[in-house]
């Protein structure tokens, strides 16, 4: 058999479409964020329960994260951020529901926090005044995002406008006195 006919019989991830990739990523997905998760019934030590799965791992990232999920710029359906580890650094219990917020670290090592909660995302992209942050929630069409932003924004910039003079007024006044 010519090499390119066996090739081409064998179906593998490569010769995938767009759509049968998309689908395929998703489901392995929704499979996984929606797994039950039992007590181990090895494990015993009288203090605590261990759970069979890992609370987080690299794959419990959102597709959406990893994924350009354009055909037209991404044809070949190719991670545009590889993650390497997800550790959870942090947990809040709000209104009966608990929040995680996981370092996450990419494949070059670098990291970052996943926030996968509307309010969280407007109010540190607010808060740290990052108006091109806000715009980039805009293009991805996340209103709620950027109306929270916004709001954070706006307060951040009336307190800034109230308190900067206050501000220089105290430096300026025990500069001297402090040796600055």
């Amino acid at each position: 058999m010519p090499k390119g006919l066996a090739h081409k019989e064998r179906r593998g991830v490569g010769s995938m479409t767009f759509q049968e990739k998309y689908k395929m990523v998703f489901d392995r997905y929704e499979t996984l964020v929606n797994r039950k998760n039992e007590i181990d019934p090895d494990f015993y030590n009288g203090v605590y329960d261990k759970y069979r799965y890992p609370v987080l791992t690299r794959n419990h990232i959102p597709p959406v994260w990893e994924y350009d999920l354009n055909p037209e710029t991404n044809p070949y359906f190719m991670k545009r951020l590889g993650i390497n580890a997800v550790l959870n650094s942090g947990a809040i219990e709000l209104d009966g529901k608990f929040y995680l917020v996981a370092r996450i670290e990419g494949d070059d090592r670098k990291s970052f926090f996943g926030v996968k909660n509307d309010i969280a995302i407007g109010l540190s992209v607010g808060a740290s005044s990052h108006v091109m942050g806000t715009s980039s929630l805009a293009e991805r069409k996340e209103f709620k995002q950027v109306a929270i932003s916004t709001v954070a924004l706006t307060i951040v910039a009336i307190l800034t406008a109230i308190l900067a003079p206050v501000l220089i007024k105290l430096y300026l006044k025990f500069a001297p006195i402090l040796g600055m």
